[in-house]
């Protein structure tokens, strides 16, 4: 198992990169999770691979606790 890990993890690596740049003409995709403590936006867009296949590349990633006022907000309120 441990082995079978391993060579996953090191294929990713040496696969197309994780972040891909950005195209403007095309439309984004803005996704965010929030837990009790902290926010994480991810940026992407559904570009066309090497393959033909569309894909959701992203674009960036960010993350940031929440302050004590924030966590009082409900998820709802969070996410927004």
């Amino acid at each position: 198992a441990c082995q079978n890990s391993f060579e996953t993890l090191r294929q990713r690596l040496i696969e197309a990169p994780i972040i891909s740049y950005p195209r403007f003409d095309q439309p984004f995709i803005l996704q965010l999770d929030a837990s009790d403590v902290g926010l994480s936006p991810i940026l992407a867009q559904k570009l066309i691979d090497h393959d033909g296949k569309v894909r959701e590349h992203v674009i960036g990633y960010a993350s940031r606790t929440l302050s004590a006022s924030e966590r009082k907000y409900s998820p709802t309120e969070r996410e927004c």
